[in-house]
């Protein structure tokens, strides 16, 4: 308990789920060490996101953005499916999960992060992520004469973009250091 004021803290041992729940200063679920021995954070973790989406124009189709903070470190995952009318006007990129899960500015974080980018026609593009600034840049690897290089993604790379194509991403980059 505090001293000054009847806010409380704690953990307790939850049978029927065999887990130890941390309780943060406001008596609300932070951490569970669960029966499998991992750690990780209580109930509504995983959070849905509105990243600004520059350089896209989502017309008709879809995306979906999750992210979990654990610590100073946050996990995010994302989905961008085309529709029809989906179109790109130049390299793209998408902003970061919002304050408190916001990188921490002050660096260029080396890429950290995978993307699978998956053409209607069958072929499948691997790629990576970089995030700069409070934004999450796309690249997809080309090889060239033996050389793997990062080149950015947009409306012709690594192909033309159309209807039900999709791009998958998912990484994870520190708040604080």
């Amino acid at each position: 308990g505090d001293e000054s004021d009847a806010v409380q803290a704690g953990f307790f041992y939850d049978n029927s789920e065999n887990e130890l729940i941390f309780r943060s200063h406001d008596n609300t679920s932070a951490m569970k060490i669960g029966s499998d021995d991992m750690v990780s954070p209580v109930a509504g973790a995983w959070q849905s996101w509105t990243p600004t989406l520059s350089n896209i124009s989502i017309g008709n189709g879809s995306y979906n953005a999750y992210f979990c903070q654990f610590g100073d470190v946050v996990h995010y995952m994302f989905r961008l499916t085309f529709g029809s009318t989906t179109s790109f006007s130049g390299s793209i990129y998408i902003s970061a999960p919002p304050s408190p899960a916001t990188p921490d500015n002050a660096i260029v974080y080396a890429p950290a992060g995978r993307a699978w980018l998956r053409d209607l026609g069958g072929n499948i593009y691997n790629g990576h992520q970089m995030t700069v600034g409070s934004n999450i840049f796309f690249y997809y690897e080309s090889e060239t004469g033996g050389t793997t290089r990062a080149i950015n993604v947009n409306a012709s790379n690594p192909f033309t973009w159309g209807n039900t194509d999709v791009i998958y991403a998912s990484g994870w980059y520190a708040v604080d250091f």
